[in-house]
């Protein structure tokens, strides 16, 4: 039960523990079996680890073992795509088609989010084999608000699992039709103004190109109680209604995680995600353009553990910490003390305007000679 390196006396603290919580359990089940609680057993299993909680969550059984055989052999990540593979591939069962990738997507998606949150079970309502208008079969999944709990990264990643399990099961890609295309656009912008915002604002251009490429269907079921009014009673999309955790997965994951994306596509391997390179560099010229301003003075704060560097423009206090935190979350903190928690852009960077009381703080920081500095995590 222990899977820890530890010293004998700390081996003895986490079997003891381990031991009064089976004692424990032992007593909750007798007392659930008299019949006084709306379920006769206890409703939680125990789980040693990350396989046996993937394997209680969404299954399938006897996956547990083999998900630690991998995760040791080849990572999280590989180990993900790997298992996805070995479910459709029937190792796990005979399901029928649609169920042998649903199963796939699932467990996937429960490894690269370690079995520690709904996601995988709740996030996701559904995946179909769906047809594209030429005759084509195609994979769709069907995501839900839920899914919000997995973060972005993993939300993009479910994106590229969906992509290897399609092309493991030797189905065409997602050809979505113009209206659909423009169903999406309508979406994002109707959800900004009428639900809430997105931690990214994508243009309709990269809306519109990240629908013609991503291979796989990203749709979902109805979320909020806010219906379109320009691309209504579509074939393929099941309801007029916006379906928010389709467009958190497009937004947040696909769009906000490009760079993460494009680490792991290169990483594992996996083809035919080029396209996001393409956007990533049209959106970061225009971001060159748009933001070329004087630059007033620069900060850096140096110790022996990072780098942290500050520019002050006409409009803004930027933090530059690099490309390789793209999309990541970091603290800033002026004199050990928590300021603000911030997103990291796709260029690498942190814009905060100077007319905020955020961006003042930090240029009358740096004014008077106290340290500000970030913090990943």
């Amino acid at each position: 039960m222990v899977h820890v390196a530890c010293s004998e006396n700390m081996k003895k603290y986490f079997e003891n523990i381990v031991s009064e919580v089976k004692r424990i359990y032992k007593i909750a089940e007798e007392c659930r079996k008299k019949g006084f609680d709306p379920v006769d057993e206890v409703e939680i299993p125990l789980a040693a680890d990350m396989a046996d909680r993937v394997e209680g969550l969404v299954g399938p059984e006897g996956v547990a073992e083999r998900i630690r055989e991998l995760v040791k052999e080849l990572g999280k990540e590989p180990a993900a795509l790997e298992i996805a593979k070995e479910i459709v591939e029937g190792k796990f069962g005979n399901f029928d088609k649609e169920k042998k990738a649903e199963q796939a997507v699932r467990t996937a998606l429960a490894v690269l989010t370690e079995g520690i949150v709904a996601a995988p079970l709740e996030g996701i309502a559904d995946v179909k084999i769906k047809k594209n208008p030429d005759g084509t079969e195609y994979l769709a999944i069907y995501y839900a608000g839920p899914i919000r709990s997995a973060g972005g990264t993993a939300q993009a990643l479910s994106v590229l699992v969906g992509d290897f399990v399609r092309k493991a099961m030797g189905l065409d890609r997602y050809k979505p039709t113009e209206d659909e295309i423009e169903r999406y656009v309508e979406e994002v912008e109707l959800y900004q103004s009428e639900v809430g915002s997105f931690q990214y604002n994508p243009t309709a251009d990269e809306i519109r190109t990240a629908i013609r490429n991503i291979p796989i269907e990203i749709t979902g079921e109805a979320t909020d109680d806010v219906e379109v009014s320009g691309h209504r009673d579509l074939p393929r999309v099941e309801t007029n209604q916006l379906r928010g955790g389709a467009l958190l997965v497009l937004v947040e994951g696909v769009l906000l995680k490009a760079p993460k994306i494009l680490r792991h596509v290169d990483k594992l391997g996996i083809e035919g995600w080029d396209w996001l390179k393409d956007l990533m560099s049209k959106k970061e010229e225009k971001e060159e353009e748009k933001d070329m301003e004087r630059v007033y003075r620069k900060y850096e704060y140096v110790n022996e553990l990072e780098s942290t560097r500050i520019y002050e423009t006409d409009k803004y206090v930027i933090v530059d910490v690099g490309e390789d935190f793209a999309g990541e979350n970091i603290r800033i903190y002026i004199d050990g003390k928590l300021l603000t928690t911030v997103t990291v852009r796709n260029d690498g960077t942190v814009r905060i305007n100077k007319k905020t009381k955020i961006g003042r703080e930090i240029l009358d920081a740096i004014d008077e000679g106290r340290d500000v500095y970030v913090d990943l995590y």
